[in-house]
């Protein structure tokens, strides 16, 4: 009787080895839940959206507001060194003005990414912190913070971007 026991055991194991794909396999790159590379060029039209909040630092209080709307474009290419990079550029929906900007990140695993928004405003680069994720072709994140603009002028920065592999 141990000795079925065994052989149905070792079969068993043989079989879940065999169905979870035991070994590695020849895919390169981050893979999403589906095993699928993430590597590639992802772009979202209009999906770029930061809301724009100009404060007096000594009062707090708001001076102006805007949103900015705009278009980025993310590379995903884990032989470089900058692993995700992306750019774009969005307009005020208020003003005349607008912002540059750049993305520099990377994977923390095979969904979830973070890294640094270089953000061009009115002639100071602003630099914050995002987080988010990639999963089904689609890139995600969001990005919060207050950066300074001049001595008495801060920046409240709420935002998100969304890319699809194209």
């Amino acid at each position: 009787m141990k000795s079925i026991l065994r052989f149905v055991l070792q079969g068993l194991v043989g079989l879940s080895i065999a169905c979870s794909g035991g070994g590695s396999g020849g895919s390169s790159g981050p893979t999403g839940p589906a095993g699928v590379t993430t590597n590639g060029d992802y772009e979202g039209l209009q999906s770029f959206r930061t809301h724009i909040r100009l404060v007096d630092v000594r009062t707090g209080a708001a001076t102006a507001e805007d949103d900015c709307l705009g278009d980025i474009r993310i590379v995903i290419d884990d032989t470089a060194a900058k692993v995700i990079t992306g750019d774009g550029r969005c307009d005020l929906v208020l003003s005349r003005n607008g912002a540059t900007y750049s993305i520099v990140g990377g994977f923390l695993n095979d969904t979830d990414i973070e890294g640094v928004i270089a953000i061009e405003f009115s002639g100071v680069t602003h630099r914050l912190g995002f987080t988010g994720n990639v999963v089904r072709n689609r890139v995600r994140a969001a990005f919060t913070g207050r950066t300074g603009q001049t001595s008495r002028l801060g920046v409240d920065w709420n935002g998100d971007f969304t890319a699809t592999r194209i």
